[in-house]
């Protein structure tokens, strides 16, 4: 009888320890707005904080990605919300508009296009949500011309329309 208990308790131990954990979405939000320098005099810390927040940034992308493979995709609700509803929004919402911003390119990464095809399809994230992200990443970004048909099917797929955004640059990479 105690091994059985015993055993029991380790096979829930070892259930509750593989679930993944709610993410902490204010501190996602705090590490997003973190190293944003107001005093711009001192040229290499700016450039060194802009890039720590740019690896922050990817980080949190790079969990809310994690979490939905095992979860859902975080709801991005009304941006006027308050306490941890806001967080949460906000967070999501800014992590992938800052990730338009930085390297459009995760967006369009194989595990990445998986999650938000999965979210899409079953109707916990709408394709409408990253409109704004994608806007913004192609303002000023150029794709390798070897992802033009992956970028394309993915927008299709979540809905996105491509004739409202800004033209999508591609160029020749080396790899």
């Amino acid at each position: 009888m105690k091994g059985k208990v015993g055993i029991s308790i380790i096979v829930l131990l070892t259930l509750f320890g593989c679930q993944s954990k709610e993410l902490d979405y204010c501190k996602m939000l705090e590490l997003d707005q973190s190293h944003v320098n107001t005093n711009t005099s001192d040229a290499i810390k700016v450039a060194s904080d802009r890039n720590k927040r740019k690896e922050l940034i990817k980080e949190n992308f790079k969990d809310l990605i994690d979490y939905a493979k095992t979860n859902r995709f975080p709801e991005m609700g009304r941006l006027d919300a308050s306490g941890i509803d806001s967080c949460r929004n906000w967070a999501v919402f800014i992590t992938c508009f800052h990730i338009g911003q930085i390297e459009p390119q995760l967006f369009f990464e194989d595990e990445t296009i998986k999650v938000l095809t999965r979210e899409i399809q079953n109707g916990t994230l709408e394709g409408s949500s990253l409109f704004t992200s994608f806007r913004e990443g192609f303002k000023n970004h150029e794709f390798c011309n070897s992802q033009k048909e992956v970028i394309y099917s993915a927008l299709q797929n979540w809905q996105i329309n491509i004739d409202e955004l800004p033209e999508i640059r591609f160029r020749k990479c080396t790899n």
